[in-house]
């Protein structure tokens, strides 16, 4: 009977464990009051988390080749895009719109790390971005989507 109890326990201690979620797979831009062809093109320059923009990493164009936005209202929303355009939280960035000379830096990308519970089999979870500030300014994300505003 004590065999029987000790194994229940074992059991109930394994199957109750907890681990680290995943990353985020990244946030996506989103664009409040533009113009499809203001924001069918813009440039994205990653920066050094933390370094001021003065450790720049690498640099990308994003257009209809690697994204796709539909209007909805006044919001061009993505509908698809390849992962480049994902942005991760371990960097800060500078987005250039040319059509418009809209610029926005984006730090302090808040992706705090979640827990999942393991059963009998580990599900897998992730974590979510769920803020920055953008030109300063704390900006609440949703779903990793982030709303730039014209």
């Amino acid at each position: 009977m004590k065999q029987l109890a000790y194994t229940i326990i074992l059991l109930f201690l394994l199957s109750s464990c907890t681990y680290p979620c995943g990353k985020s797979d990244g946030f996506i831009i989103n664009f409040i009051s533009y113009t499809e062809q203001e924001a069918s093109t813009y440039t994205v320059k990653r920066y050094s988390k933390g370094s001021s923009f003065s450790n720049l990493i690498d640099s990308m164009i994003l257009d209809a080749s690697v994204i796709s936005y539909r209007l909805s209202n006044d919001t061009l929303q993505w509908t698809s895009s390849s992962s480049v355009a994902n942005l991760r939280s371990d960097f800060d960035y500078r987005i250039l719109i040319p059509a418009t000379g809209s610029q926005y830096q984006i730090t302090e990308v808040l992706e705090p790390q979640q827990e999942g519970r393991k059963s009998m089999k580990k599900p897998y979870c992730r974590n979510g971005i769920v803020s920055c500030k953008v030109n300063g300014v704390e900006t609440n994300l949703s779903f990793d989507n982030l709303y730039l505003k014209k």
